[in-house]
């Protein structure tokens, strides 16, 4: 394996990491550290510099979109900002080619995570499909691609588990 490939997971078990406290605190505490942005968005510079510079112009894009897009509806009051700038973030890992994936991703987590309690289990159920849908696609895909479903894969089980977390545990919320 080569040091860009070995730097590469590197980054991917490390913003794995990030997006795991990041949901785990969202669900816990209903809110986004900046850090998690900021640590993001830094392991996404050492990402762009380890690969090709004609996907990074493509990631650019997807980061824009996403920004543009979930800014609005942070600003109708829909989404917070923490989730508007992380996504935006992680959307540079996508690129405009996965974007549409980590959006209906993030859609099914955020949607039935935001309907609140009464609702887990058909969110559980959801986001298991999601889950499969992604493996499924992952074994389909190479390189960055394959890297960027594996992210919004360990993204949305850390939404599983932070679910069954607080259905299992009432009064810590």
């Amino acid at each position: 394996m080569s040091l860009p490939d070995v730097v590469r997971w590197a980054i991917a078990a490390l913003l794995t990491a990030v997006l795991a406290f990041a949901a785990v605190n969202d669900i816990r505490l209903r809110k986004i550290p900046n850090w998690t942005v900021l640590a993001s968005l830094g392991l996404f510079v050492v990402w762009a510099i380890v690969h090709p510079i004609s996907w990074d112009l493509w990631a650019l894009a997807a980061g824009l979109i996403a920004f543009a897009v979930t800014f609005g509806l942070y600003s109708a009051g829909v989404v917070g900002a923490g989730d508007s700038k992380l996504f935006a973030a992680v959307a540079l890992f996508a690129g405009l080619g996965e974007l549409a994936s980590l959006t209906f991703a993030t859609a099914i987590a955020g949607f039935e995570w935001g309907s609140e309690q009464p609702h887990m289990e058909k969110a559980l159920e959801d986001l298991r499909g999601a889950r499969h849908s992604l493996e499924i696609a992952a074994e389909h895909k190479h390189g960055w691609r394959a890297a960027a479903l594996a992210h919004t894969d360990a993204a949305i089980k850390d939404t599983i588990d932070g679910i069954e977390y607080a259905r299992n545990h009432p009064h810590d919320n």
